[in-house]
This record gives structure tokens, C-alpha cells and sequence, in this order.
């Protein structure tokens, strides 16, 4: 690795020989003018316009001697739905890892927030008021390490089920 410094790299200005005041001059910056978004959007809207009424105006609105009776139009005809399959019922296995991973969100949520107390708390250097959430973690890390397990096996028979 080379620590030569890069000679087209920009150096910083050291604060002492920064220049002071507005870089830019004042007479070389430009004044909005009054009225140019209305302007503009004029110009636009009467672009728009002037384009749909050229297309509008390139379509014959009555047809032409030569070209036949009007089309007539067409009836679609729909055949009636097959009935419907009734759903499979989903198994109880399925339904108990459902409501075992809302349980696992939910210590998840509680784990965020005693993590947010505890960040407050070495932010304002109160190291002490961090227990509180320290220790209601450790009852949510209790509830965690017996529901893995419960969860990977029903989730497992789950998806045993569904094959």
C-alpha cells in the first residue's frame, strides 16, 4: 500500500484562510422572476392541448363512402365459473406456529424497546436507570429460549403437513 498523498485529491482550506463573506458576488445572482411557473405551465398545458387536438382532428368523425358498413358490434359470452374447490383446511399444527411466531414478534417488540431505554440511559451517562430494562430483558430472553424450540418443531410439522 502506498501512503504517497494523492496529488489530485482536493486539501482542505484551513479555517484561518477561508474566505470571508458571500462567495458569490451579488450582482451574478439571479432574481426569480414574477410569473414564470405560471408561464411555463401555460406553455405546457397549451403544448398538451394543441397535441391532443391534432390527434383529434387526424381522425375522420363520420366514415368514409368507400370503406363499408360500420362494424356492429360484438356480444362476448362468458361461461359460468366452475365451482369453486372449498379450501383445505389448515392444519392445527400450522395455526399453533402461527400464533407461536405472533408471540415471537411480540418479545421482539419488547426487546427494542428495553433496547431504546437502555440507549437513553448511557446517552444522558444514567447507568443506573438502565437496569430496569436490562432486567426486564433478561425475562424477555427467558421467554424467547422456551419458545425457539417450540416454534422450530411446530413449524417443522407444519411444513411436514403440507406436503
Amino acid at each position: 500500500m502506498n501512503n504517497t498523498p494523492d496529488p489530485t485529491a482536493m486539501t482542505p482550506i484551513p479555517v484561518d484562510r477561508m474566505p470571508l463573506g458571500d462567495p458569490i458576488p451579488l450582482n451574478a445572482r439571479r432574481k426569480p422572476r414574477k410569473g414564470t411557473g405560471r408561464v411555463a405551465v401555460a406553455i405546457y398545458a397549451a403544448i398538451v392541448a394543441g397535441a391532443l387536438g391534432v390527434s383529434a382532428a387526424s381522425e375522420p368523425t363520420t366514415p368514409v363512402a368507400n370503406e363499408g358498413p360500420a362494424p356492429q358490434p360484438t356480444v362476448t359470452v362468458t361461461a359460468k365459473p366452475a365451482p369453486a374447490e372449498p379450501k383445505p383446511a389448515v392444519p392445527q399444527v400450522c395455526l399453533i406456529a402461527l400464533n407461536q411466531a405472533d408471540k415471537g414478534f411480540s418479545l421482539a417488540s419488547e426487546t427494542m424497546d428495553n433496547v431504546q431505554g437502555v440507549f437513553k440511559a448511557i446517552e444522558t451517562l444514567d447507568f443506573d436507570a438502565a437496569t430496569p430494562y436490562l432486567n426486564k430483558q433478561e425475562t424477555v430472553n427467558e421467554k424467547l429460549h422456551s419458545l425457539a424450540p417450540m416454534y422450530n418443531n411446530s413449524k417443522a410439522q407444519c411444513r411436514e403437513a403440507a406436503k
